[in-house]
């Protein structure tokens, strides 16, 4: 009987051992039950419950009293449940473990089922009110382990006491526009429970259980003030846990954010610039990266740059507060890194031409502007357009430029040359000779024919002249046969009639070689001095005592085109020549060309030059459309290429108007 005894004495012992240690597991027909002996009065406690694998559960831990607490799932592990209970009495526990159709949580004690919806260390009622007795299909619970930590010393398996949660670590709490957030960095609170009132109504506005650490709550602008309660849902039942605020909702910084107007650009950064009318600090965003982040900053105008990518860019800057309430001014701008497209229906390289114009033709797309040089294009409905460009003398630079909104630009850069026909001097002499020599022959055939056709009238004549003639009054002839008598008479005709054809063509020839020059204008160039189509004389004797002067019209020999020209001297030998706002600048003075150009002619020109010595700077008075110093290779004409000054034109020439006339 004593061995009896002493056998059932061992086997309570091992009983009571394994279960202070695991629970003592009851597999009843309503589920699992696992019973937790507690041998002392705790503040609170936590009942984890560890599966081996996590079904849809409903854990229900009943007190020695009856009262019941729902477990919930832990935040910490998806095969976890956890509770916390409050004011812990003394004696058996019960645990019990089934699926949802098998038991569902009762009332609470005052008749409301609010704690089955909060979900966490609730009390469920009394009794067994809380377990269906329906009868259902059962199903296999899995094997779990069940842990208590007590607040003061642990009774089953405890690891360490409870750490009851009064406050989150880290926990910072603002306005971010016209939102409430909090955030925390806190990782071992678990689950997090925030209510949000309006603290004027008492109106609930939010109520929340967060999962991570950071919470937002958008508010009405007609909010003033809110209260706001936080705290770890572990310990949502432990009294005194959590923390409430009271905020006042003023989140408007008296600061302005002012971004570049652009909304489309190729720029790598965008302008964003920040007056503070009090101490601020500030964070610029670019697609939600922060690339700029400044300490508090005294009041003033502060500059940023915003880096952008190709594509569309948000940029958000905010202006943070001292209590780090943060008030934000968003910009959108898209960057655009591909320039428009534009075709020309030829190539227009190495052109040459005599025309006045040159049409330039082509397709654009994706564009915004058109310029061809400081010309805006009209471009057609197909995309299509077509120009006539005025062609000046000389290498026309002549550029195609397509630009979008974002400022890309794609080019074509033409040159054309327009070449003007030479301006050669009228060869009056060889004309005057020539003229002089064929009157000679028609007289001298006219005479011929009228001898020929009446030899009698002719001789009579003759006879007549030689009667009436005083130098051979005393000559007696009348011995002379008759071709001595024409000898006598034939001698001083001859000679008279050879000065007078010689004497004026020697004289033409003289002054048109050495004292007078004369050409025929080709050109608009000197226009409005010199006139196209008239005759122009120069004085080839005028620099024979003195040099030319600045403002002189001369003519001149250019070995780069191998022609004459008419231009206008501008730049001296040793003067300095730039240009500046359409005028003429020399040696630092602007030149004053009233006398002869329009007031409104422009003179436009990127370069500068140095007149050499013996050299001269010439410039055509049609400062538009004139191929002069400012374009050749060689800009300087060389003294001894000057051939003279002008003196006098008239409205008339050989080639307009006479040989045009047939």
């Amino acid at each position: 009987m004593k061995r009896l005894i002493k056998m059932l004495f061992l086997t309570v012992m091992v009983l009571f051992l394994y279960g202070s240690h695991f629970g003592i597991i009851l597999h009843a027909e309503g589920g699992k039950t696992i019973m937790v002996p507690v041998n002392k009065n705790y503040t609170s406690a936590k009942f984890t419950l560890t599966f081996e694998y996590y079904d849809d559960y409903v854990v229900v831990i009943k007190s020695p009293s009856g009262k019941e607490y729902k477990g919930v799932v832990s935040s910490d592990s998806a095969n976890e449940a956890e509770c916390v209970v409050n004011d812990v009495e003394i004696g058996q526990w019960e645990v019990h473990i089934d699926y949802p159709e098998i038991i569902t949580a009762g009332d609470t004690p005052d008749g409301s089922d609010e704690g089955a919806d909060s979900g966490e260390g609730e009390n469920l009622g009394e009794g067994n009110e809380g377990i269906s007795e329906e009868p259902v299909q059962r199903r296999e619970i899995s094997p779990v382990k069940v842990q208590l930590q007590g607040s003061t010393e642990t009774l089953v398996d405890v690891n360490e006491d409870l750490k009851v949660v009064t406050d989150i670590a880290g926990l910072k709490k603002y306005f971010k526009d016209d939102s409430f957030v909090a955030e925390w960095t806190d990782t071992t609170c678990g689950t997090v429970n925030v209510e949000v009132v309006n603290a004027k109504n008492l109106q609930k506005i939010d109520t929340a259980r967060i999962q991570g650490n950071y919470y937002s709550c958008p508010l009405d602008p007609s909010v003033q003030e809110i209260m706001v309660t936080i705290v770890p849902a572990v310990s949502s039942s432990v009294e005194g846990t959590g923390s409430t605020f009271s905020l006042k909702f003023d989140n408007n910084p008296d600061a302005t954010v002012t971004y570049e107007d652009l909304t489309i650009t190729n720029h790598d950064t965008i302008n964003v610039s920040c007056e503070l009318r009090d101490k601020y600090s500030v964070e610029v965003l670019v697609n939600g990266k922060v690339e700029e982040s400044t300490e508090t900053l005294d009041p003033g105008i502060y500059e940023f740059q915003a880096p952008i990518e190709v594509g569309t860019n948000e940029i958000v800057t905010y202006i943070v507060d001292e209590d780090g309430n943060m008030r934000s001014t968003k910009h959108t701008v898209d960057k655009d890194v591909v320039g428009p497209s534009l075709e020309l229906v030829s190539s227009y390289e190495d052109i040459v031409t005599e025309d006045q114009n040159i049409t330039i033709e082509g397709a654009v797309s994706d564009y915004n502007t058109l310029m061809i040089n400081s010309t805006e294009v009209e471009v057609e409905g197909d995309n299509t357009f077509k120009y006539e460009y005025k062609l000046k003398e000389g290498v026309n630079q002549i550029a195609v430029i397509a630009s979008d909104e974002a400022g890309n630009d794609t080019e074509y850069d033409i040159a054309v040359e327009r070449v003007i026909p030479e301006e050669k001097p009228v060869p009056w002499l060889k004309i005057i000779i020539c003229a002089a020599l064929f009157g000679i022959l028609v007289i001298y055939v006219f005479e011929v024919i009228r001898r020929r056709n009446n030899p009698e009238t002719y001789e009579k004549k003759k006879k007549l002249e030689v009667e009436e003639h005083t130098e051979y009054d005393d000559v007696d002839i009348s011995g002379l046969t008759k071709k001595e008598k024409k000898d006598i008479m034939k001698g001083p005709h001859v000679v008279w009639d050879i000065l007078s054809f010689a004497v004026p063509l020697l004289a033409a020839y003289i002054i048109l070689t050495y004292v007078i020059m004369v050409s025929v204008i080709q050109s608009g160039s000197m226009e409005p001095t010199l006139d196209v189509g008239n005759t122009v004389f120069y004085n080839r004797l005028a620099f024979v005592n003195h040099e030319p002067s600045r403002g002189d019209v001369i003519v001149f020999y250019s070995d780069e085109y191998a022609s004459y020209f008419g231009k206008r001297i501008i730049g001296l030998p040793g003067d300095k020549i730039r240009f500046q706002d359409g005028y003429v600048v020399v040696n630092d003075q602007f030149c004053d060309e009233t006398a002869y150009i329009p007031s409104e002619a422009e003179t436009n020109c990127s370069k500068e030059f140095e007149v050499p010595e013996g050299c001269y700077f010439l410039l055509g008075d049609n400062r538009e459309n004139s191929n002069d110093s400012r374009y050749w290779q060689q800009p300087y004409i060389s003294r001894d290429k000057i051939m003279g000054k002008y003196m006098g034109q008239i409205d008339f020439s050989f080639q307009r108007d006479v040989l045009k006339a047939f």
